[in-house]
């Protein structure tokens, strides 16, 4: 085995070409790889998708007369196909026209490419011309392979293959239960499908399925052969598994992680690409065996093994005398009926039946049953130990009657419940604040709430901040007009007034701004991008107040007016100020408080999401606090989604926009950020739940492998990642 690497993303895509090997990344780039001895070296690194790139292919030399050193094509989820000079490293043509990224490549036996989209679309490019649009896909195009012939073979999340020819489907093969995800062609014999249905299939053009192939335990998502028929496929299971053209298992490879990508190299040494962020190339020929690189991975796979061997003890039965199992049960009141896990499997009795389940690390969860949906929602977790009133003693009162117990329940939002129940009966959710059941069962379920930064900055350093700020614009002749006044900036001035009510304005208790305010308040939200991130800060509280929010919700992003919310918003976006960036996100996080400003924040989803697309990733300044006011803007777009009464919750487009920004994130967020990742994966949840089409194409996103890494995180992510396992069907 020799390995590639290790790289700062995971590896997406493998490619062949006639300089050596090719990988593709989250980082958004393309290497080229060149054998040296018994190592691999970059050659080249391609730079230019302005997304994570995928599928890879090649157009060989004297293919095409334009590219006489042949060209590496590229697919992104920056809904582009790009040519690169294989020599040269130099970008020739960038193909634009599908809505949605780019999920698998071919190339026609004339050098023509052929790109599948997330948009149910297969496109033929000659040049950079697309002459011909393939419909007929009721759901995402997510594989292609290319016949000898020139006929386009296409695998969709509608669980069909077509065959086109002509520029029309010739036929449909059927025999999948889930999206066929790869496709590849089988020399002499026809061609291998593998589907998230976790099978292996080798089919005959003619429509014949000549072998089926069962061991994977998740999701595949490659598949590559030999001239030989040899077949290999690789899973979300962590798995690369070789097959005989007959089916016949014949060897079985672990992996770090989801194995992404798989190609068999010219002399039939194999290689794959993997969420670990490392290109492994195995080989049987001893003599280019690199002993250093597998017994490293031996190593990493029993690190793996023993993480997972000890994260599941606690389970193991209740004598086993794990301590932490054993303060998490003293932790309990004793007589509370806490059922095994197994018990979420049937249906609750009414609506709103609430469990305690203990889940398999250990951990104690209250679930409730929502008969609308017919699934078992998350409440949150037991956290804290009854107050006064056990079994044998005195009863605890709450809410006007008397209860054997009372404790803690913390919701993944932070929030707090108090959990009511009654000895050796099933607990009764009532809400610690609101006054009573009937308000606790009108509280939104976890990820399914808008969450807000409504903590009011301290007006002494932000004073001290603004003041600072302007001084420094005074010399600055385009924006001198808008600095603090002398009367403004004078203490106890107008400044300082407005400084003082951000808590009432936080809380919505302030009242309507006063001209002079909405003035001073408008200017701040002009100042250039550097100094922005004060004024963003007042405007973020003013969001909150009913009576003094409609005056940012001026223009629109399309025509954003001075001094506006459009405006400012835009600015913070585009600009490379990341404190300004961060300030505008827990502002667009706001606007979805109070109605008038969420429908403003809906009316402009598509530019607002647009401008701070990528505002996550470390090039453009994502910070910790960037990432996690993104995670909470999208989580808010989730949620208004799931909301019947919301347009978007009848524009599948813009839901569709919502699902690629959150792709984006889950798939380069730190696994140690575990509150931004509870929210974006809460925001999965949202979205999901009671969509089927949505759910299959997150599915068919790498999603549950995305909330599988982040499960990593503990606490709030790992509960987070299980409910979109639940929900994905993972």
């Amino acid at each position: 085995m020799l390995g590639l690497g290790p790289g700062c993303a995971q590896v997406r895509g493998l490619g062949i070409c006639n300089l050596g090997l090719l990988t593709s990344s989250r980082d958004k780039t393309i290497k080229l790889w060149a054998e040296d001895g018994n190592c691999f070296t970059v050659v080249h690194t391609l730079v230019g998708h302005t997304g994570y790139v995928g599928p890879l292919a090649f157009i060989k030399p004297g293919v095409r007369e334009d590219l006489p050193n042949g060209a590496i094509v590229s697919g992104s989820f920056d809904a582009t196909v790009r040519l690169w000079d294989p020599v040269s490293s130099q970008e020739i043509a960038v193909l634009r026209g599908h809505q949605y990224q780019v999920t698998a490549l071919g190339i026609l036996p004339g050098g023509d490419v052929v790109s599948a989209s997330v948009d149910n679309t297969i496109r033929v490019w000659r040049g950079t011309e697309c002459i011909g649009t393939l419909e007929g896909h009721s759901k995402p195009v997510l594989s292609l392979a290319v016949t000898p012939e020139g006929e386009i073979l296409s695998g969709s999340g509608d669980t069909t293959i077509k065959r086109w020819a002509g520029g029309k489907c010739v036929q449909t093969y059927t025999g999948h239960t889930d999206t066929v995800r790869a496709l590849c062609i089988l020399p002499g014999v026809g061609f291998v499908s593998g589907s998230h249905d976790m099978s292996v299939r080798v089919w005959a053009l003619s429509g014949e399925t000549l072998a089926e192939a069962y061991g994977h335990t998740a999701l595949i998502y490659t598949v590559a052969a030999t001239p030989g028929g040899l077949i290999a496929s690789g899973s979300e299971d962590n798995t690369l598994r070789l097959w005989s053209a007959s089916g016949e298992a014949k060897l079985l490879l672990e992996h770090p992680g989801c194995v992404w990508a798989a190609e068999f190299l010219p002399d039939g040494d194999l290689v794959t690409g993997c969420a670990d962020a490392v290109a492994r190339v195995f080989t049987a020929a001893e003599a280019k065996q690199d002993v250093e690189a597998a017994a490293s991975l031996a190593k990493r796979l029993e690190e793996i093994k023993a993480a997972k061997a000890a994260a599941e003890a606690p389970a193991e039965g209740a004598g086993g005398g794990d301590a932490a199992a054993a303060a998490a049960a003293a932790a309990l009141p004793p007589g509370l009926k806490v059922d095994d896990a197994l018990v979420l499997t049937n249906p609750g009795a009414k609506d709103g039946e609430t469990r305690v389940v203990r889940e398999p690390d250990g951990a104690v969860w209250a679930y409730g049953w929502d008969a609308t949906k017919r699934q078992w929602e998350r409440i949150g977790e037991v956290v804290a130990a009854p107050e006064a009133g056990t079994i044998s003693g005195g009863a605890k009162s709450h809410l006007g009657r008397s209860w054997d117990h009372v404790f803690d329940v913390e919701l993944d939002s932070g929030a707090k419940l108090k959990l009511a129940m009654d000895a050796h009966e099933n607990p009764y959710i009532v809400a610690d604040s609101s006054g009573g059941a009937a308000a606790a069962a009108a509280a939104p379920a976890p990820g399914l709430a808008y969450l807000l930064f409504d903590a009011p900055p301290p007006a002494g350093a932000l004073g001290k901040k603004l003041r600072e700020f302007s001084n420094q614009l005074a010399g600055d002749g385009e924006v001198s007009h808008l600095v603090l006044t002398a009367e403004e900036e004078a203490p106890g001035g107008p400044l300082d007034g407005l400084l003082q009510r951000l808590p009432a304005l936080a809380s919505g208790a302030a009242g309507p701004l006063s001209p002079a305010d909405a003035s001073l308040v408008s200017r701040l939200l002009q100042w250039p991008a550097p100094q922005l991130f004060p004024g963003l800060d007042v405007a973020r509280c003013v969001a909150l107040d009913p009576a003094a929010a409609p005056a940012l919700a001026l223009g629109s992003m399309r025509e954003p007016r001075l001094g506006t919310l459009a405006c400012a918003l835009a600015a913070a976006a585009v600009g490379d100020a990341p404190a300004a960036r961060q300030t505008a996100l827990r502002l667009a996080a706001n606007l979805f408080k109070r109605p008038e400003m969420r429908a403003w924040a809906l009316a402009e989803r598509e530019l607002v999401l647009d401008g701070f697309a990528g505002c996550h990733r470390p090039e453009a300044g994502g910070s910790k606090g960037v990432r996690l006011g993104y995670a909470t803007l999208l989580q808010n777009y989730a949620v208004a989604a799931a909301d019947a009464a919301s347009p978007l919750s009848r524009d599948p487009e813009g839901k569709m926009q919502v699902l690629s920004c959150l792709e984006d994130l889950l798939g380069q967020l730190p696994a140690d950020e575990a509150d931004a990742a509870a929210r974006a994966l809460g925001a999965v949840v949202a979205l999901a739940s009671g969509d089927a089409e949505l759910a299959a194409v997150a599915r068919d996103l790498g999603l549950v492998a995305a909330a599988a890494r982040l499960a990593a995180g503990g606490g709030k992510a790992a509960a987070a990642a299980a409910a979109v396992a639940r929900t994905l069907g993972g």
